[in-house]
């Protein structure tokens, strides 16, 4: 269960990351500006959607029904 849940913390973080770097080169932009609060939303929103379908596949139970 441990490692599932590392793996759901993890995998989601590193979504986050990759979807937000993906926001900008989508839009060609930078930090500068589009703002570091922006990247930051976007990467939290991305996390949370991947967190969720991970806990929910890997049946970590963090999210109880």
């Amino acid at each position: 269960m441990v490692a599932r849940r590392v793996i759901v913390w993890g995998a989601s973080a590193i979504f986050g990351v990759v979807s937000a770097a993906g926001v900008l080169l989508a839009f060609h932009t930078t930090l500068d500006k589009f703002s570091v609060v922006n990247a930051f939303l976007v990467f939290g929103a991305f996390a949370a959607l991947a967190f969720i379908w991970l806990d929910w596949i890997l049946h970590t139970q963090y999210l109880r029904s």
